[in-house]
Parts: structure tokens; C-alpha cells; sequence
């Protein structure tokens, strides 16, 4: 599958006028770690894309950035936007420095109920969070409390969710919340009228794809990258958002 993706990639990389398109590609990773997890790409992978990213002539946008250019009605081409999820404490050790390495913005995506864990996965803690949203490089937004599928879920208890999970990182942080990213993706028009109730204003799911003015604002789409995204598909990731 990998091999096929890569192919892909390869002929619409050549074959497809991409530059200057009005779109935004929002990357999504989870673990930055030598360690070889699920979900998990080295540092030696992390700083590589991040010099791709830069060589392809491609500028990294906050999150704000963006809604604000969603705001006007235009994405300004080659826009790139890197979040991570879950909060993992392996993205201060190695993801943060690289970040700052290359002057880079990204958000990271916390599940407000695991900040400070040590058990199993290490989360990052309070004072990791304050360190790193400090920089001026690296927002935190909202990515539930306890991580459930909101879809299997009353409303109710999905609004809790999110709603307990942005006002934790406002009062934490002393900021504004307004971004979401749904646990595993699920989502569904109960959950995205949960979010809105909460306050969030972009909400982003996993499926594949490009950002345009004619997205949906409350179901934004992401592109997975993860230890088997080759070189080639991940310039294609770039170029298209989507290889499918």
C-alpha cells in the first residue's frame, strides 16, 4: 500500500500544476520519538520534512493564520500548517527543539484529562505546555478530555468533552481555545453542533485533503503523516493534500 501511495504521488507530483493553487495542506502527526511506536516518526524524519517544506517554497501558517485567511475568503497558496496530536511529552523533547530550530509555528492538539501522565505514554506537563506556548511558536488547542470516539457518545456528553477540555487549556494558558481536532476523527452533525455550541469555530477531522474557503469550517480535513509516509509521498502530501 505504502508503494502504491508513493507511486501516486510521484506521477501527480509531475504531472499536476500545483503551485499556485489557493489551498492549505494541514500535516498531522502524534509522537516525534528515536523510539519506534504506532504513530511515531524519528527526529531525523520530523527535520527532514520540515527542510522540505521550506525548499518546496512553502510557508507554515498558524492556525489563526489561516482562519483568518478563511475569514477573507481566500488561502494563499503553498500554505502549510503542522499539528500534533494528543499531546505526547515526546513533542517538547524532540519535535519542540526542531520547531524552534527552524522558527516554525505548529499546534499541538492536548487531551486536557492526560496532561502530566506518566503511566503508559508520557504526556507532556503543565509546566511543558507554559514553556512551549511561552515561545510564541507552539499553540495548544483542545482535543477533548478524555480522548472517547464523540460519536458513541450522547450530545451531551460530547459538548462536556470539548467544552471541559477548552475551558481547562484557557484557564491554564490565560488564551482563547477556538480550534478543535475530533478523537480518531469521528465526527457527525450532533458532535459538530457540540462543538459549535462549545465555542470552537474550526474543527478538524483525519480524512485526506486540501483546505479551501469551501470547506466546511467544523469539518476540516488532515493529512496523516506517520513512519511508513515515504519521501516521495510526502513531497506529494505537499503538492495536493491528498494522494487520493
Amino acid at each position: 500500500m505504502a508503494l502504491v501511495r508513493t507511486i501516486i504521488s510521484t506521477l501527480r507530483r509531475f504531472l499536476v500544476p500545483w503551485r499556485e493553487t489557493p489551498r492549505a495542506v494541514i500535516l498531522t502527526y502524534h509522537s516525534v520519538s528515536p523510539e519506534r511506536r504506532s504513530y511515531t516518526i524519528s527526529p531525523e524524519t520530523f527535520e527532514w520534512q520540515l527542510k522540505q517544506i521550506m525548499l518546496q517554497g512553502c510557508r507554515v501558517v498558524s492556525l489563526r493564520t489561516l482562519e483568518e485567511m478563511l475569514d477573507r475568503g481566500r488561502v494563499e497558496p503553498r500554505s502549510v500548517v503542522i499539528t500534533l496530536d494528543d499531546g505526547r511529552r515526546d513533542n517538547y523533547e524532540h519535535a519542540f527543539p526542531l520547531l524552534k530550530k527552524y522558527s516554525l509555528p505548529a499546534t499541538v492538539f492536548v487531551v486536557s484529562g492526560h496532561i502530566g501522565k506518566s503511566g503508559g505514554l508520557q504526556m507532556l506537563t503543565k509546566e511543558q505546555l507554559r514553556e512551549m506556548h511561552a515561545s510564541g511558536l507552539v499553540d495548544f488547542e483542545p482535543h477533548s478530555v478524555h480522548h472517547p470516539k464523540l460519536t458513541q457518545v450522547s450530545p451531551e456528553e460530547a459538548y462536556r468533552e470539548i467544552a471541559g477540555s477548552k475551558r481547562m487549556l484557557e484557564e491554564l494558558l490565560g488564551k482563547e481555545c477556538p480550534h478543535f481536532a475530533y478523537p480518531y476523527g469521528r465526527h457527525n452533525a450532533a458532535v459538530e453542533a457540540a462543538a459549535e455550541r462549545a465555542g470552537i469555530r474550526l474543527a478538524f477531522a483525519t480524512r485526506p485533503g486540501a483546505v479551501t474557503p469551501e470547506n466546511a469550517r467544523l469539518a476540516l480535513p488532515r493529512n496523516a503523516v506517520e513512519s511508513d509516509t515515504g519521501r516521495l509521498e510526502f513531497r506529494g502530501i505537499l503538492a495536493h493534500g491528498s494522494l487520493r
